[in-house]
């Protein structure tokens, strides 16, 4: 199956009030007040629709998959071996 080339972000607006975006290809396609549930649609999203991490932010991304949800890398770079090694 072929990676998609879209682009998702998590915005959060800077307000007083607690609002989270999440924008696939410029459009908006959930907006809620929980982190939790902002977090766990940014990932199904990459998931579901196949995309790509953003290269930029790729080890926290696998960081994440792996602390947070326990999901284990099937290939841990030096990289981001270090970069964990740093966080814990």
């Amino acid at each position: 199956m072929r990676k998609l080339d879209s682009e998702v972000h998590l915005v959060v607006p800077d307000t007083d009030d607690i609002q989270l975006f999440l924008v696939i290809d410029k459009e908006v396609i959930l907006e809620t007040d929980s982190y939790q549930q902002s977090l766990f649609a940014l990932f199904g999203v990459h998931y579901v629709f196949n995309i790509e991490y953003p290269k930029k932010f790729k080890h926290i991304y696998q960081f994440i998959e792996e602390y947070v949800f326990g999901i284990p890398q099937k290939k841990r770079t030096v990289q981001y071996r270090k970069g964990v090694a740093k966080l814990l």
